[in-house]
């Protein structure tokens, strides 16, 4: 993201080299306000809130949030012309009156922006002057609403030591080049000598500066130049940030990600040493710091007068959905009293003989990836293991003994935890759709942004289709459609390891049930990967709050 001190809107570096605007999952208003919902605040709902974004570069991040939730209002900032001119030429392309890109300097946000119920400062803080940091702090403070939430990404210690060793590297060798491409270049130049020449083997110094290095080479060269060439980089200590934030009347809150907080994820002799160093959350959470050698923060901020509830109490559970793709190791799970099953996915797994949480984890297999309502869950988790929903005490503590293991499950990710319904679409219809943006991003960029606001690549017979899924289009239209491109030589199938393994040149010759398997492939691989919408989701005519 960029952001600058300078009070003018004089060329940046980042219209000479443009950072990639990629959507941040992580900082999705619906992470922010499960967070929220979770301490015991009362945030608004992200489909009728409003969201600023500093440093918004091109968009990516709040474009594709603006055409899912029409309702709610958007507003970016960023300083670079360029970043922003694409980010306009982007939204010329949609309907979508909810959103607004503005050219503008940090430091000239002030209350005439109103107020809002989420704030984003993502690849920010730690590239700007001092006074500006303070700025962000001030405006968090006076622009968020009573439950607003703030979300601040920063560079931290002791992580970013030995990061900050290399970039020092970095910076001494490219001073003497002046053209930000020939910068690059250098620096990449010198990371490979070093890669190279600094011996790994009985050298804990150089086995550490060895990961670095790689870290760094496999960095895109946006990245390379912003965040390692950058003129200020400055990470800080997570108690001093905590600090700087409660003298402008702000709260540590939490991070975006429960489990990074969870001292319980290191062994026991560990966590019990936390316990006993630490007076209170914030202690403990740089303790864990100096434990990770941890390089950067996610954290989230809230105002100061709010007694937070750091019981993390089921009773907050009521409000929020939850998924699970663990499954059942059994092929008939026991939901009788005291007999343990077992569900597992992806090297997690967890162990339960309690009926209640072996029935919902077998409704939440079977829904994935589709999150269920708290409320629902209970509901039919009591009717799967035969448990009387009138015997209102023992329901009482059925929902209770549910809601805390959930929350302990978010905090070993092996459940996932959201404020809203799911805004994809999980069954293949006959006019099958995806959003305007998707469509607009699949016919002009090498990737598109699903709606679990996640960077997407799809091959170029995939691309082509999604192009085409703006719901007004049967599969059969759509087939027909694919298939003449094909016949005409415009397009070619996805070689993905089935029949379909013929020469090239003899596949325009193949029949129309062929493509009507290879279209349907697409579309399943569309589906999966969360891009598919309700047509209606296409409409941004609500009118913005």
């Amino acid at each position: 993201m960029s952001a600058s001190s300078k009070n003018d809107t004089n060329e940046t570096a980042y219209d000479v080299v443009p950072y990639q605007s990629w959507p941040f999952a992580q900082s999705h208003p619906d992470r922010l306000a499960v967070m929220a919902k979770l301490f015991g605040l009362d945030p608004t709902r992200i489909d009728r809130s409003r969201v600023l974004e500093l440093g918004c570069a091109a968009g990516g991040n709040l474009l594709p949030l603006a055409q899912t939730y029409s309702a709610s209002r958007f507003v970016g900032i960023d300083l670079s012309a360029r970043e922003l001119c694409d980010g306009q030429q982007t939204l010329d392309q949609l309907s979508l009156s909810n959103i607004e890109l503005r050219q503008a300097n940090i430091l000239d946000v002030d209350a005439s922006f109103g107020t809002f119920d989420y704030i984003i400062a993502h690849g920010v803080f730690s590239w700007i002057p001092t006074e500006v940091q303070e700025h962000v702090f001030r405006l968090c403070k006076a622009l968020l609403r009573p439950h607003g939430v703030a979300y601040i990404s920063f560079n931290t210690y002791p992580g970013w030591h030995m990061r900050g060793m290399i970039r020092s590297m970095l910076t001494y060798h490219t001073r003497q080049f002046s053209e930000p491409r020939e910068q690059i270049e250098q620096a990449r130049g010198l990371l490979k000598f070093l890669s190279h020449s600094v011996p790994t083997k009985g050298n804990p110094y150089g086995a550490y500066l060895q990961q670095e290095l790689e870290w760094c080479e496999q960095s895109d060269d946006s990245y390379l130049y912003h965040d390692l060439l950058a003129g200020i980089n400055e990470p800080t200590l997570f108690h001093e940030f905590v600090d700087r934030a409660e003298s402008h009347g702000l709260q540590y809150l939490s991070e975006c990600d429960l489990a990074s907080m969870a001292s319980c994820n290191f062994n026991k002799d560990v966590d019990e040493t936390l316990q006993r160093l630490s007076q209170d959350l914030i202690q403990i959470e740089q303790y864990m710091d100096f434990l990770r050698n941890r390089t950067f923060r996610q954290t989230l901020l809230c105002h100061r007068e709010h007694a937070l509830d750091r019981t993390l109490n089921p009773k907050y559970c009521r409000t929020l959905h939850f998924a699970s793709p663990l499954a059942p190791e059994s092929s008939s799970v026991d939901l009788a009293e005291g007999v343990v099953e077992r569900f597992a996915a992806s090297g997690i797994a967890v162990n339960s003989s309690n009926p209640m949480i072996k029935a919902a984890h077998v409704l939440m297999s079977r829904a994935w990836p589709v999150w269920i309502p708290f409320d629902q869950l209970t509901h039919e988790a009591m009717r799967l293991a035969s448990i009387d929903p009138t015997d209102e005490p023992q329901r009482q503590r059925r929902s209770m003994q549910l809601g805390e293991h959930l929350i302990r499950c978010f905090a070993s990710r092996a459940v996932v935890v959201h404020s809203a319904p799911p805004t994809f679409e999980t069954v293949l219809n006959d006019r099958p759709a995806v959003t305007d943006l998707t469509r607009y991003q699949a016919k002009t960029l090498g990737y598109v942004t699903n709606q679990k606001h996640e960077v997407v690549q799809l091959d170029a017979f995939c691309r082509c289709i999604t192009e085409r899924l703006d719901g007004t289009r049967t599969t059969s239209q759509l087939t027909n459609e694919i298939h003449e491109m094909i016949s005409n030589g415009q397009l070619r199938y996805t070689d993905h390891g089935d029949d379909s393994a013929q020469s090239r040149s003899q596949l325009n010759e193949l029949p129309l049930d062929k493509t009507s398997r290879e279209v349907q492939w697409a579309l399943d691989q569309i589906r999966s990967v969360f891009l598919l919408v309700a047509s209606f989701r296409n409409s941004s005519s609500s009118s913005p709050n």
